[in-house]
């Protein structure tokens, strides 16, 4: 591994100065990675990886989850100079100087290459363990036991901001009987689609009254590629049983998402498609005569 590393360094961070800041820095290296298919394994080559060598509140040996599965468009954060500051419980800094370089993501290239469409797909169970989620690429990402187009395209697809990160536009929130306006900034990291967080982000008051009512629905409302809305609807009751919600400034759409909705990233297009998980969506329908979809 140590032939593989090369002078640069990848470093991110969260939340700086607040009392739950997380972040991460490590090395990059240089070479081939294979991955598994059902039907041949596939080797990229000539691509850099981070590899983290330190991690504060980055989810990794937390839950049973022992890392993050970074699927980000480029790599904005390849610098020289070494990340100062960290210890074993504080968030250090990141350089000051912007990255020296950019490199591809290696999913991203493998797409661009051998893949007619530039789409990724993520399927999650809602359980932690093996075999419990799936990535599809490229046409896969619509040919699957998941995906339902009819269902997807009652939804409608939201608009998603490439800028580096998946940034979208959540419009409001709507939890019982209140409507949140949602102010999102452009490409800030105000209003993000992560599957690297584990959970939902709502607003202080939101999450008070969940906590309280531990029932009802959560409904999200994206802007969607026609100007209307994309409606994300969220059962209270799963939410606050699994932990899967919390309060923050900043609203990221969490890993729980993709329990509730099969999700396709079109990242030529700009478009996220959600398709319903007949998981979680029967036992809502079992306490509500409500039409999810």
């Amino acid at each position: 591994m140590i032939s593989h590393q090369t002078p640069y360094y990848d470093c991110c961070t969260y939340g700086v100065g607040a009392a739950d800041a997380s972040g991460y820095w490590g090395h990059l290296y240089n070479g081939t990675i294979r991955i598994h298919r059902a039907s041949a394994d596939v080797g990229i080559k000539d691509i850099y990886l981070g590899v983290m060598h330190q991690e504060l509140g980055m989810e990794c040996g937390t839950s049973g989850i022992e890392g993050i599965f970074g699927i980000n468009l480029l790599s904005s954060t390849a610098y020289v100079q070494k990340p100062q500051g960290w210890s074993r419980t504080h968030v250090g800094s990141c350089p000051s100087s912007q990255p020296t370089s950019k490199f591809a993501n290696p999913l991203m290239q493998y797409i661009h290459k051998n893949e007619d469409k530039t789409q990724l797909g993520i399927y999650w169970s809602g359980e932690v363990g093996q075999r419990e989620g799936r990535l599809y690429l490229g046409n896969a990402a619509l040919q699957n036991p998941y995906f339902d187009e009819a269902a997807a395209r009652s939804i409608g697809g939201a608009k998603l901001n490439m800028a580096g990160n998946y940034n979208v536009y959540i419009q409001t929130m709507e939890y019982g009987g209140r409507s949140h306006d949602i102010q999102c900034r452009g490409n800030d990291w105000n209003c993000v689609f992560d599957t690297g967080t584990s959970t939902l982000s709502v607003t202080q008051d939101m999450y008070d009254e969940m906590m309280k009512s531990r029932s009802g629905e959560l409904v999200i409302n994206l802007e969607s590629v026609d100007g209307g809305l994309v409606k994300l609807r969220f059962d209270v009751g799963i939410l606050v049983e699994k932990s899967w919600v919390e309060p923050c400034s900043m609203f990221i759409l969490g890993l729980p998402l993709r329990a509730f909705y099969y999700t396709v990233m079109d990242v030529t297009d700009n478009v996220l498609y959600f398709s319903p998980m007949a998981k979680y969506f029967a036992a809502v329908n079992q306490n509500s005569s409500r039409v999810l979809v």
